[in-house]
């Protein structure tokens, strides 16, 4: 890896790039390279040669600085999160957004560092970050689990439509165990197209929570407010027509279905009022990858419903954000119910 990177160093040097940038350049190239390796068993693919996931790197970051005047590592901000593959780190270049506003309050800084999405979907990861005079005493089992979590008192992003309604999660990670600073990651996930522009995040005090107690511990206390624009491209595709399926005894109607790399988005019309938020939750989703393999998101996407005019007929739908970027070409269909949608793929 020494030598490739003398080599790749030395490429930099034709480069029309302040030996600033081009040093941040060659760290988040072989920063990506490195995660690629550490992810390898968990993404059961096999790992690209170095050189490829360089080259997606350096794509997206001299990208980004034209775009902003900046130069952002957005390989590094979300690869930790949602894979390092170069062909995730090519949606992030294309689908990503760097963000870099903060807020600080009692010594404890928020970074939002930069934002993801689809038309209904998003991921937003922000930095924690304090100085050694403010060190946070984490918990020892803070990371999140069954039994302990960090969270917010209050957290929110004001990402949807007053009228709608949206779901997601949160969580923690360490991206760097010897630094004063801890990630936290949040997707949003909307039943109408989120809105973007100018938003506002705010948090109130950060907790500890446990099943062994009954009341959460908090961390430390703060108020923070982060004012910033959203405005990523949306590569979401919307797949063949209408489709009609049964299920428990109706007709269900998918009016809409929407997939991108980062979530899908279904929406269904149901012709009875008996139907509850149970009924609806089990309806099955399926994604099928090109190689085989099948996702059951059935209850890993969240669910909403609501009523139209007349009262009888219900609006349902349900989506989210997948665990990790998801390559479209890697995607063979998405079913639900019944009925499978063959997802397009582009020209090789």
């Amino acid at each position: 890896m020494k030598k490739r990177l003398n080599e790749y160093l030395q490429d930099m040097d034709s480069l029309h790039y302040t030996q600033e940038q081009k040093n941040q350049l060659a760290s988040a190239a072989i920063h990506a390279a490195e995660l690629e390796e550490q992810q390898h068993n968990r993404m059961h693919r096999p790992v690209r040669r170095m050189v490829l996931v360089i080259a997606a790197a350096l794509a997206i970051l001299i990208g980004t600085a034209s775009a902003t005047g900046t130069l952002k590592n957005l390989a590094e901000i979300f690869s930790p999160v949602l894979g390092s593959s170069e062909d995730q780190i090519e949606i992030m270049g294309a689908m990503g957004q760097p963000i870099g506003v903060s807020d600080t309050d009692n010594g404890i800084t928020i970074t939002a560092d930069g934002v993801i999405g689809d038309k209904y979907n998003a991921c937003i990861v922000y930095t924690i970050s304090w100085d050694e005079e403010n060190t946070i005493p984490l918990p020892d089992n803070w990371q999140q689990n069954a039994d302990t979590y960090m969270m917010f008192e209050f957290d929110d992003i004001n990402l949807r439509d007053t009228q709608g309604s949206s779901f997601g999660t949160a969580w923690f990670t360490d991206n760097d165990p010897t630094d004063n600073a801890i990630q936290y990651c949040r997707t949003i996930s909307g039943d109408a197209e989120l809105l973007l522009g100018k938003v506002t995040a705010t948090f109130e005090n950060l907790q500890y929570r446990s099943t062994d107690i009954s009341e959460p511990d908090t961390i430390f206390e703060g108020d923070w407010e982060l004012q910033f624009d959203i405005n990523y491209e949306d590569s979401s595709i919307s797949l063949d027509s209408e489709k009609v399926f049964p299920y428990k005894g109706t007709h269900v109607t998918i009016s809409n279905a929407i997939i991108s790399p980062i979530g899908v988005h279904i929406e269904i019309k149901v012709d009875t009022p008996s139907w509850d938020s149970e009924d609806l939750n089990n309806i099955p989703l399926k994604l099928t990858k090109t190689d085989g393999t099948v996702l059951d998101l059935t209850q890993k996407c969240g669910y909403y419903c609501w009523t139209s005019d007349d009262l009888i007929e219900f609006i349902m739908g349900k989506g989210g954000t997948f665990d990790e970027i998801i390559p479209l070409d890697e995607i063979e269909s998405v079913t639900v119910g019944n009925v499978t949608y063959p997802v397009p793929h582009t020209a090789s």
